[in-house]
């Protein structure tokens, strides 16, 4: 009976880190569609003298984890969003969420806390 009880406390403790360790490796599979999808924009600019408001121009990573989308893109920039799906949502870096995710023209990623 001790026994149980100690491993009851021990797995109370690990699986909240487990499932924190488990949501921060699904963050990397939005990390790299965002990076896709700007390596593609920039391709597509190339082309087209602007910045594609349109996934299918630029493709639409796969992805169990996120969807993803592009937000204001125009001749001079774009902003690239990752919003976290099922079993990431409530994924947090401390005190802040990271359910959705930016990449900008500019190099800005938020939240900063997230991408570290």
């Amino acid at each position: 009976m001790v026994a149980v009880a100690i491993v009851a406390i021990i797995a109370a403790v690990a699986y909240p880190s487990f499932t924190d360790g488990l949501r921060k490796s699904r963050r990397a599979e939005g990390f790299k569609g965002l990076l896709t999808m700007q390596l593609k924009q920039e391709e597509y600019r190339v082309s087209n003298n602007s910045y594609s408001a349109t996934l299918s121009a630029v493709g639409n990573p796969a992805s169990d984890y996120y969807n993803f989308s592009i937000s204001g893109a125009s001749a001079t920039g774009y902003t690239l969003i990752a919003t976290a799906k099922g079993a990431q949502s409530g994924d947090n870096s401390g005190a802040t969420s990271c359910n959705t995710l930016t990449l900008t023209k500019a190099d800005a990623k938020t939240p900063a806390a997230c991408w570290k």
